[in-house]
């Protein structure tokens, strides 16, 4: 089955589904929803293999430079530079594919990663980049790095910004340098104190935004 005709069976079922919860007598009502959050689990699935299947294409093609996000933003397709972007990791020459002129596509633009964007407006259609060229992947700044170190979670304390001290935050397991980031001035943000374990509010307040880490330099990991 095609995604095309999968997922619209799927909206039919979930049509369906809110008809007999309005129709049908209340003791059906937990019964009735019952099914429809196992037809989102199956349209979740779906989705999610459908992205592996993409991404694992993606890599098996994927070839040439390794870029940092530094380093992709100056291909903005602006002042003669190419215009390319990184979806799951791997950073695509967008010249020629449609909808993408001077670097801009629907507001947004080349030289970023796209990860979040692409997954929410292509879901569907996670196959479409195959049109672009991928001509390198994105680093991750995550990955080992010989000059990564290791702390324990009360060593990052002493990194709080304040005098000469460098401005620290931990998220996940992960120590990242935010004291060149003009939101941190002073190792603060919005009342938040850099030299702390951050994870609890990051994963609330940022959890569609975790892109963002990608931006921060990571300077090392929490050990126990």
């Amino acid at each position: 089955m095609s995604k095309k005709n999968f997922l619209e069976e799927k909206y039919c079922e979930i049509n369906q589904l809110k008809v007999l919860l309005q129709t049908y007598p209340k003791e059906y009502c937990e019964t009735i929803i019952k099914v429809m959050n196992k037809v989102f689990d199956e349209i979740s699935d779906y989705l999610e293999e459908e992205k592996k299947k993409v991404k694992k294409s993606m890599k098996k093609h994927s070839r040439g430079q390794r870029f940092t996000i530094e380093e992709l933003s100056k291909y903005n397709g602006r002042n003669g530079n190419p215009a390319y972007v990184a979806i799951d990791g791997i950073v695509y020459d967008m010249e020629g594919v449609n909808g993408w002129d001077n670097g801009i596509h629907f507001g947004l633009s080349a030289g970023k990663d796209l990860s979040s964007e692409y997954l929410n407006c292509h879901a569907n259609r996670l196959s479409i980049i195959d049109k672009a060229k991928a001509v390198g992947t994105l680093v991750d700044p995550n990955e080992e790095r010989a000059d990564i170190k290791y702390y324990r979670i009360e060593e990052i304390a002493q990194f709080d910004g304040s005098g000469n001290n460098p401005a620290y935050v931990v998220v996940d397991g992960i120590v990242y340098d935010v004291t060149d980031m003009k939101q941190w001035n002073g190792g603060k943000h919005y009342g938040l104190v850099a030299g702390k374990d951050l994870s609890e509010y990051f994963n609330s307040c940022h959890k569609s935004e975790k892109d963002i880490l990608k931006k921060l330099r990571v300077i090392g990991k929490i050990i126990e």
